[in-house]
């Protein structure tokens, strides 16, 4: 296996994260948080930025976790089961403070990447599905699971529906 460059990898992923979150906060600009984007569940805009931020919130306590030397994990996790725990948890707060949660979480996921020992990149991790697996590719999953909603939104808002 290839030695990694732990800075240079902390670079690459840190600027991953702000080029998603910066694509995803462009189309925001123009898009009401009210906006129904899955009319089968009835989640608006800011259900499924809340939906990003929860999850946000979990892979970075696997990774602090993780940088500390132990592991987490969600217990008895069921990925239906907990989208729902956490739409119900937030469908009630207002735009503002989901979206302050938003980028906070993103803030601190960059701060524990930017402090993971050069030893992180190297070893399997508990992920919070309860999978193992590096955590280069647990970031990139952030990163794409954020343009995976940014482009549901923005399909929502170009058909004017």
């Amino acid at each position: 296996m290839e030695a990694i460059d732990s800075t240079q990898e902390k670079q690459r992923l840190i600027f991953l994260l702000e080029g998603e979150r910066r694509k995803t906060i462009e189309l925001l600009r123009d898009s009401s948080p009210y906006k129904i984007i899955h009319p089968e569940s009835g989640w608006r805009v800011m259900d499924l930025i809340g939906h990003l931020a929860a999850w946000e919130r979990e892979v970075l306590a696997a990774i602090q976790a993780f940088h500390e030397g132990d592991g987490y994990t969600i217990p008895n996790f069921e990925i239906q089961a907990y989208n729902q725990a956490q739409y119900e948890r937030r469908r009630q707060l207002d735009p503002a403070q989901i979206r302050m949660d938003w980028g906070m979480v993103r803030r601190d996921v960059q701060d524990v990447i930017h402090d993971l020992h050069d030893h992180c990149f190297s070893s399997d991790m508990s992920y919070p599905s309860g999978r193992r697996g590096r955590v280069i590719p647990l970031i990139e999953e952030l990163a794409e699971h954020e343009a995976e909603h940014r482009k549901e939104i923005e399909r929502r808002v170009e058909s004017g529906e």
